[in-house]
């Protein structure tokens, strides 16, 4: 998904979920990759942690940390390759601030 936003008649592209093909996707059709955001996260339905199976650790895991690691990664390929950087910029929610009740 690219979204695209007017900012002082320069466009910003930001990704929103990330695979390898989309910086080429982008760099192709835009010629740059300026903003690199990641925003998704996951977390299991409520429920006790010690009932919780270990896949909802590895779904939480795949998403929250290596979806943020995989798009950085390319991301950052691309802002070496252009020579003048570029910034990366990680969305949380507050859900990891508050506990589940019962």
């Amino acid at each position: 998904v690219v979204l695209l936003f007017e900012h002082h008649r320069q466009e910003i592209v930001v990704l929103a979920w990330i695979r390898p093909s989309l910086v080429d996707e982008c760099v192709d059709a835009y010629s740059r990759l300026d903003i690199m955001l990641n925003n998704a996260g996951v977390y299991p339905e409520p429920g006790r942690f010690h009932e919780r199976p270990d896949e909802h650790l590895d779904h939480a895991y795949a998403v929250n940390v290596k979806g943020v690691w995989n798009g950085s990664k390319h991301a950052v390929l691309q802002f070496l390759e252009q020579g003048d950087g570029g910034n990366i910029i990680n969305l949380v929610s507050t859900a990891g601030l508050f506990g589940w009740q019962e």
